[in-house]
């Protein structure tokens, strides 16, 4: 399945953060959407994953026998995001469980070995409230990247995590990113680095 962008331009007040953005995403594939800060990064990763509905255009997502917009096919996508919390209250196994529920996991994977694989096994039982900022971005990210999704969108995925967890994130992308396509929103060149194909959100004003 591709995800396809056909001149999505999204504006606030009288300024356009993104104009005419056409871009078509496939599978197997990490995108970059590199800019400088307050750029449009997190716009164009929103409006891709119709967080946000653009001001014009349109997205789709294509296979062999149909065609729909992105908001149609909505479930598959998964989102690891700042502006997309955790529920605090959630446990980190109750936050898991609740997730397989809603979305399930790829590859074969289970619950439990994901909870391992967090690397915070001995923590799962503790609210997520409790938890450190990097702790919560392991569990948004391994959530959003072993989902059984087509397309997987994470905006800053680093940003709160140290140099063994960069490692660790670098391990899980490579683990799950076969069949999906990734796009990642940053201006930090580790991730960057990690992306077959950049985009400069400076084009596109």
């Amino acid at each position: 399945m591709d995800l396809l962008a056909e001149n999505i331009s999204k504006r606030r007040g009288r300024q356009w953060v993104i104009r005419n953005f056409s871009h078509r995403f496939l599978p197997d594939q990490v995108y970059g959407v590199a800019g400088s800060n307050g750029s449009g990064k997190s716009t164009l990763l929103q409006l891709l994953s119709s967080f946000l509905e653009p001001s014009k255009g349109n997205c789709f997502l294509l296979n062999r026998k149909e065609k729909k917009t992105a908001q149609e096919g909505m479930g598959f996508f998964a989102v690891a995001a700042p502006y997309l919390p955790l529920i605090p209250h959630f446990s980190i196994r109750e936050w898991m469980r609740f997730h397989a529920k809603c979305k399930g996991w790829s590859h074969g994977a289970t619950t439990e070995e994901l909870i391992e694989l967090t690397g915070l096994a001995q923590h799962s039982n503790k609210p997520i409230h409790a938890l450190s900022s990097g702790m919560k971005q392991r569990i948004q990210l391994l959530t959003a990247l072993a989902s059984d999704s087509s397309f997987i969108f994470l905006d800053e995925p680093t940003s709160n995590l140290d140099e063994k967890s960069k490692q660790w994130f670098v391990d899980q992308l490579h683990s799950f990113k076969s069949g999906k396509g990734i796009i990642m929103a940053s201006n930090e060149s580790f991730d960057l680095a990690l992306c077959e194909h950049i985009i400069q959100v400076q084009n596109y004003k």
